[in-house]
């Protein structure tokens, strides 16, 4: 599968995509690409140096002891 970047007018952008035959096109936002590359480079940084790498509740637990202390202030 080929990636191609497209800039269309949002008046035409509808009969566009109608004259695509939906099941040899995918559309990819790139809200959705930039996700997908961020992922990605999280995934590599925790492939390459794991012990840096911080548990999700852990983070959890650090930004409500943060804004605990922040909401004493």
């Amino acid at each position: 599968m080929k990636t191609v970047c497209l800039q269309i007018e949002d008046a035409f952008m509808e009969n566009f995509l109608k004259a695509l035959p939906s099941e040899k096109v995918q559309i990819v936002t790139w809200e959705f690409a930039d996700v997908q590359r961020r992922f990605h480079e999280e995934l590599q940084n925790y492939l390459g140096n794991g012990a840096v790498f911080t548990p999700y509740y852990d983070n959890m637990n650090e930004i409500d002891g943060w804004l605990a202390e922040r909401v004493k202030v």
